[in-house]
């Protein structure tokens, strides 16, 4: 799993390292290796092991998460037909009015 997290969240303003994953893994962008949560899909907890399986859900002893990026980072969705810009300099570009991220979403939804 990859998480995209702002630089300029709460917790990395804080610029403290707190040793406690649950905390810092909201402090910058990380890749979570290992068993993944039935709380990311709606209704997981619903669903038997092998609906689980078919939906790319993994079964692990461990669960770790490796924080990437900082400030400089900027991230990019590949589309069918190009990319969109989704961070820059470590902050979100979708959240702004007129980003081209917002527009795609509401092609999407409103189609």
């Amino acid at each position: 799993m990859l998480a995209l997290v702002s630089a300029n969240s709460s917790i990395a303003k804080m610029g403290i390292t707190f040793q406690s994953t649950l905390l810092d893994e909201n402090a910058a962008c990380h890749i979570a290796l290992g068993q993944a949560y039935i709380d990311n899909l709606l209704d997981g907890y619903l669903k038997n092991e092998e609906e689980l399986t078919e939906l790319g859900m993994n079964k692990s002893a461990i669960h770790e998460d490796i924080m990437i990026g900082d400030s400089s980072m900027s991230v990019y969705g590949i589309l069918e037909k190009g990319e969109i810009l989704i961070m820059e300099n470590g902050d979100w570009t979708i959240l702004s009015m007129g980003s081209p991220f917002l527009e795609y979403i509401y092609m999407l939804v409103l189609k």
